[in-house]
């Protein structure tokens, strides 16, 4: 039970700072962004459909990410709850960022409508890389903490 409140308190913890420097950081000014014939609303009232709300998400999955791997080095995965944790959260960066989330619109040409596509294979080494890191990072945790699980019983 002290173990389970520990942790839903990092969490929490996490989850407000996210919110707050994402707040802080929009505000709550119009972030429209005008695009030739589209518009697009980034202050939308239904969440769910605003391009706010997943950044919201990668942002709070990222720094949690970050907090729980200095957590975890610091205590050299002997604890356990903390491991599990950046397994699950390394295991979403990998879902997100080895998926194909970005896509460009082409301009149209005379008489043919704008294309969308996924980004071409050079503009997505960076998630590749991300993607190759978050992986290593759950391997790794994922074997120091099979290593240490019948130590900590």
């Amino acid at each position: 039970m002290k173990t389970a409140l520990k942790e839903s308190i990092w969490l929490a913890a996490i989850i407000i700072v996210s919110v707050s420097t994402f707040q802080l950081y929009l505000g709550n000014s119009a972030a429209d962004i005008g695009m030739h014939d589209t518009y697009i609303d980034v202050n939308s009232s239904d969440s769910r459909q605003s391009p706010v709300f997943p950044a919201i998400l990668v942002f709070i999955i990222s720094l949690a990410f970050l907090v729980y791997m200095v957590r975890v080095l610091i205590n050299r995965f002997k604890y356990i709850p903390a491991n599990l944790i950046l397994i699950l959260v390394a295991g979403i960066d990998i879902f997100y960022f080895s998926s194909n989330r970005i896509v460009y619109v082409t301009p149209p040409t005379s008489g043919s409508m704008g294309l969308i596509t996924g980004g071409a294979s050079g503009s997505l080494m960076p998630y590749q890389l991300l993607s190759v890191f978050f992986t290593l990072t759950l391997a790794v945790t994922a074997f120091m903490t099979g290593r240490n699980w019948k130590r900590a019983q």
